[in-house]
């Protein structure tokens, strides 16, 4: 443990991608969390006594951070969190540091593979968006406004899926249907998904036996980063049918080499 100052010396050489870590709610997860000891390591085991935590709807939470049998806990504020947001077993909750102690938290609930307590957003393309259009023309510029807004102003809770890497997860990855549905079931053709790298991938976007599948393209990226049996991806909408992934080996050993990094980080998020 270390005061404020010293914590925020120490964290300066710490890369973006070592700044992320989550954590699957299990055992006694609603009494305290204990932070995993690789981030802590990211950050030379000093990890201030109190953390900020913002949670999806801006809300921050005071939480002491304790050592406890060699391990850093969230304790004293963490209850209260978990039973505000009625955290339950088995939702995962991945973690991003910004700065001054201050962390950002996404929750998703493992059943639907989103983020909990979606929020629905609906958009018109304009005053005139109610009446009928005789003009099949016309009716078409207006599908293609309201999808250009209605992706633009979804909130940034709606923008978020996470998948875990079984199965096919080789040849394919199928979006979960909560998160289509999100986009009223609009997905562009072509998907560019951006790696925790930089590099960017076109996937072309299918429909099999009423699922949206990435086909095209994904065993190109699922072997650049030698995805794994139970990795865990999180998937963020920022725009313009483009994504950005954050790739995590949740076994906590150290992996191997992907196209041009190797494993850094907790949980561990793959570069």
């Amino acid at each position: 443990m270390a005061p404020d100052q010293d914590y925020d010396q120490d964290n300066s050489h710490v890369d973006d991608t070592q700044k992320y870590f989550f954590k699957c709610m299990v055992g006694d997860f609603p009494e305290k969390m204990a932070i995993p000891q690789k981030f802590v390591d990211n950050f030379n085991g000093h990890i201030s006594e109190v953390i900020k935590l913002e949670a999806p709807d801006g809300n921050i939470y005071n939480i002491q951070a304790i050592r406890d049998l060699n391990k850093i806990v969230l304790g004293s504020g963490w209850g209260v969190f978990v039973s505000f947001y009625k955290l339950k077993a088995g939702y995962f909750l991945v973690f991003r540091y910004i700065r001054d102690s201050h962390f950002k938290v996404l929750i998703f609930d493992f059943g639907t593979c989103c983020e909990k307590e979606v929020f629905h957003v609906l958009m018109n393309c304009g005053p005139d968006s109610q009446e009928k259009e005789s003009n099949s023309e016309s009716h078409r510029r207006c599908e293609l406004c309201d999808v250009h807004f209605y992706w633009h102003h979804l909130d940034d809770r709606q923008k978020h899926f996470l998948r875990l890497m079984v199965g096919d997860f080789r040849q394919e990855m199928s979006i979960p249907q909560k998160f289509v549905n999100n986009f009223r079931g609009r997905i562009s053709e072509v998907m560019k998904l951006e790696a925790p790298d930089g590099n960017i991938y076109n996937f072309k976007v299918t429909k099999d036996l009423n699922k949206i599948v990435l086909r095209y393209g994904w065993a190109a990226f699922a072997s650049d980063y030698q995805l794994k049996e139970h990795d865990l991806l999180v998937f963020r909408y920022i725009g313009d049918s483009h994504f950005k992934v954050l790739i995590f080996d949740p076994s906590g050993k150290q992996g191997a080499e992907t196209a041009d990094h190797t494993i850094t980080t907790v949980g561990k998020l793959k570069r």
